[in-house]
Formats: structure tokens, sequence, C-alpha cells
């Protein structure tokens, strides 16, 4: 698999670095892309594939104790043998994050991820749903050298899949502690 891919965007800050807005475009070309079918259940080779698109991230702290963040992506892919679109590539993805930081020591990180349409195979048969999954996370430094910290996935238990016929995770929890050294 060989590729050759560029980008161009931009970057600015407004209101004293309190507010980032960003713009990229971006193209990859690719050649003997090698992806997997499912109907076969082996890897399979396209050609010449092409995938170019732009993205839109806006990033902001309106006060010390908040950081809003959001990202939206709109993407084409081509097999250009075929014409088909490549598998499992969706052509609007979006996200947002919105962090807490009520005092010094704990961060809360609630994420949406909004993935669009898509088809599940290289004969665009298969149109697997949009979804959209929100997940919570939550640390609190102990030190400087030690954290507490809890994760929930899929925060309401939300049925999608990404792949045809293999279902994700449910609600998830997960936590812990990390020591650095």
């Amino acid at each position: 698999e060989k590729s050759r891919g560029w980008e161009a965007g931009v970057d600015q800050e407004f209101a004293e670095g309190r507010v980032r807005l960003g713009a990229t475009y971006f193209q990859n070309r690719v050649k003997e892309l090698i992806q997997f079918s499912f109907a076969t259940s082996r890897p399979e080779n396209v050609e010449h594939a092409k995938v170019h698109g732009a993205e839109v991230e806006l990033s902001t702290r309106p006060m010390d104790a908040l950081i809003l963040r959001a990202a939206y992506t709109i993407m084409d892919t081509e097999d250009e043998k075929t014409g088909a679109k490549l598998p499992r590539r969706p052509r609007k993805r979006a996200g947002g994050t919105v962090t807490l930081l009520p005092i010094k020591a704990v961060r809360i990180d609630v994420d949406l991820r909004y993935v669009g349409k898509r088809f599940n195979d290289a004969g665009n048969t298969v149109l697997l749903e949009d979804y959209t999954v929100v997940n919570l996370a939550a640390n609190y430094n102990m030190t400087e050298k030690t954290q507490l910290f809890a994760r929930v996935e899929n925060l309401f238990n939300r049925e999608y899949e990404e792949v045809s016929g293999y279902e994700t995770a449910d609600f998830s929890l997960f936590g812990g502690f990390r020591m650095t050294f």
C-alpha cells in the first residue's frame, strides 16, 4: 500500500487566546489499498483510491473552569476503478467535548461523537446507519503523581454497528488508579 497526500489549513486565535477556529482541506491518493472483505472473509486490494475533504474545528474557553470543543468533517472517498465509495468511511463526522474544571485537581469531560451513514462493503450494497455516542470521563489528581479516574463509554446504551454484524459494547464503566514514577 502506498499513499501520497497533502493538507492545507489555517488556525486563528481570538479573544486573547480564549477562542480558536481552524479549517483544513485534505487529499490523499492511495495505490494498492488493502481492505478487508467481510463477504469473502479475506483482504482485498483497491488499485487506486481517492480520499478528500475538509474539517472545521472550534474551541473556546469562556471561563477558566469550562472548555468547549467542536469539530465537523466532510469527506468523499472513491475506488477510482469502480467509482464506488470506500467501505466504512462516513461522508460526515462530527464531535464535541465539554470539559469542566470545577477545582484544580478535577477534570470532567463529556464527549459526543456522531458518525454518518456509510457503506459496509466495496459494492456499496449494505448501508450502515448513522449513530451518536456520548462518553463521560472524570479524573482526580490526588497528588502530582497519583490520579483516580473513571470513564463511562456509551453513556446512553446506544445500539450501533461500526461494521455490519459486529455489535459494539453496551454501557461500559471503567475506573482505576494511575501512578507516575
